[in-house]
């Protein structure tokens, strides 16, 4: 699931790879919370969209 979701974030949340890599690499925890959300639709998309956020600004705090 996470290597889907990493491509999600390429492709359609305007997330650049080396910025995922960076972030990932900061935050080891990620592919955890995701998994952890998986029962919950709703809780699913607000994980997925606070991580393409997330990484978009500590893209831009760089």
């Amino acid at each position: 699931m996470p290597a889907k979701i990493s491509n999600f974030l390429i492709k359609h949340r305007g997330v650049k790879a080396t910025a995922l890599i960076k972030w990932t690499e900061s935050n080891p925890d990620w592919a955890e919370e995701l998994k952890n959300a998986l029962r919950d639709p709703d809780l699913f998309v607000r994980v997925v969209e606070g991580l393409a956020s997330a990484i978009k600004q500590g893209a831009a705090a760089h």
